[in-house]
């Protein structure tokens, strides 16, 4: 080895050891710095940062999609049978109530009104015919009633005069015929008249005597009354005219019962073809259309939907943690495309889908003027701001279990204190509803390196 040589590696070695003596000194005065520092904050506390409670103006934005929908809709339908034979409108006309949407076939409904119009006549005729019967029957009562009176009564007055007049004429008639008979008698013996004028005399004899005969038993009667038998006869009469009538009566409300139910028949056939006419029942847009001319519609099958749009609807999914904010009646901020008007929470609906876990909200919108159509997807906003809360930074809420807590700053000792979480979160602060007070300070970093009752003190430039 050179002599040169062993002087260089001399020289490397000094340098080395003194570089390691270098390190050591510097560890060793760090370990004297750290090891004041430890018994710095188990004098004083450990350093956090820590602020003051106070209240803030809390304002929350909301901001949720949906689509446009008519606030009312209705399925017009016929409400018979039929096939479409005219369409007036097509989806997006707008309709006004009265207005005629489509129009059935209308032959074989023709058809039963016509029977029905003549089973009318035919039923009214009968009526008519019955009517008649009761007015007929009815005069036969009458008159029988009367013979039964006058029978019972006897003769009146001048009934009497009559019959005693008959009588004496009678009588006057048989004595000249008496006395024209023996005269031709006497005549005829004598061979002055032929045989068959003398048979002719004895015969006006013979009936002037019959009829003195009448009479008499006729005044006889008169004097005497009525006999039972014919009391009986006239009775029986009054009774069969009676029971005629009643015969009439029953076969009137017979038809009278048909004819009512020949005008109902008619009503319901002109009933019936006047549903063949569709008409729109409100002011409305059409929305869908479900047939076309020449197809067969079935009774209450929906051919047109309209809806009325002068007021739309749009249901949010509103988160449940959410839905409380969004109460009846707010006002909230609709946006479609640039166009941005306001809209007002209507309900909120009483059940929690069960899969999204959101409950539905309505808002409705006057859109009389904007000209906005359903299926339109729109952005609805809910600004709140005014209220004043606490709140914290999210960092300064420690979750044990389902109570979470704070660290509060009381005399240099940390103090573990249970708080109620309000139900908003702002710019990563949390709203505080209970636990706290206004003034009170509160660890707000580093509280998850601590434990109640520890020693504490803010760090520098932290709110006093």
């Amino acid at each position: 080895m050179y002599r040169g040589e062993g002087r260089g590696v001399r020289r490397r070695g000094i340098a080395a050891m003194l570089l390691i003596l270098c390190s050591v000194a510097a560890v060793a005065c760090s370990n004297t710095k750290t090891q004041g520092n430890v018994e710095e904050q188990a004098t004083q506390g450990r350093v956090v940062g820590v602020d003051t409670i106070s209240k803030q103006p809390l304002t929350t934005n909301y901001t949720l999609s949906g689509t446009l929908a008519p606030v009312s809709e209705m399925s017009a339908a016929f409400e018979v049978p039929g096939r479409i034979v005219e369409s007036n409108v097509q989806i997006g006309d707008v309709v006004k109530k009265g207005d005629v949407l489509a129009k059935l076939d209308t032959y074989q409904y023709r058809l039963q009104l016509d029977e029905a119009i003549q089973g009318v006549e035919q039923a009214k005729a009968a009526l008519d015919s019955a009517e008649a019967s009761i007015r007929a029957s009815t005069a036969q009562v009458k008159s029988a009633e009367a013979n039964l009176l006058e029978i019972k009564k006897g003769a009146r007055k001048q009934q009497r005069e009559r019959m005693k007049n008959a009588l004496t004429l009678a009588q006057a008639a048989y004595e000249k015929a008496q006395i024209d008979a023996e005269r031709s008698q006497s005549l005829y013996e004598q061979g002055l008249v032929s045989q068959s004028d003398n048979e002719n005399a004895q015969l006006a004899l013979t009936s002037a005597q019959n009829a003195v005969e009448d009479a008499e038993s006729a005044v006889s009667e008169m004097q005497e009354g009525a006999t039972k038998e014919q009391i009986q006869a006239a009775s029986g009469v009054l009774d069969e005219a009676n029971s005629g009538k009643l015969v009439s009566i029953a076969a009137k409300k017979q038809a009278s019962a048909a004819y009512n139910a020949a005008l109902a028949a008619q009503r319901q056939a002109e009933l019936a073809l006047s549903k063949t006419t569709l008409i729109s029942r409100f002011d409305g847009v059409v929305l869908a259309k479900a047939f076309n001319n020449g197809e067969l519609a079935a009774e209450g099958q929906p051919v047109y939907t309209l809806g009325k749009v002068d007021e739309l609807k749009v249901l949010l999914p509103l988160p449940d943690n959410e839905a409380k904010q969004w109460e009846k009646g707010s006002v909230v901020d609709i946006s479609l495309y640039d166009q941005v008007t306001k809209g007002t929470v209507e309900k909120i609906y009483p059940l929690t889908n069960a899969a999204t876990g959101t409950i539905n909200g309505e808002i409705v919108i006057n859109n009389v003027k904007l000209g906005w159509s359903p299926g339109q997807v729109v952005k609805v906003g809910l600004h709140q701001s005014g209220r004043e809360v606490i709140l914290v930074p999210v960092e300064a809420v420690i979750s044990d279990g389902d109570k979470p807590f704070v660290y509060k700053l009381e005399k240099g000792i940390a103090v573990k204190t249970i708080v109620q979480l309000g139900g908003n979160m702002v710019n990563n602060q949390l709203e505080i509803s209970g636990g706290l007070k206004v003034g009170e300070q509160i660890v707000t970093q580093g509280a998850d390196m601590l434990f109640d009752g520890d020693k504490i003190q803010a760090a520098e430039g932290a709110a006093q």
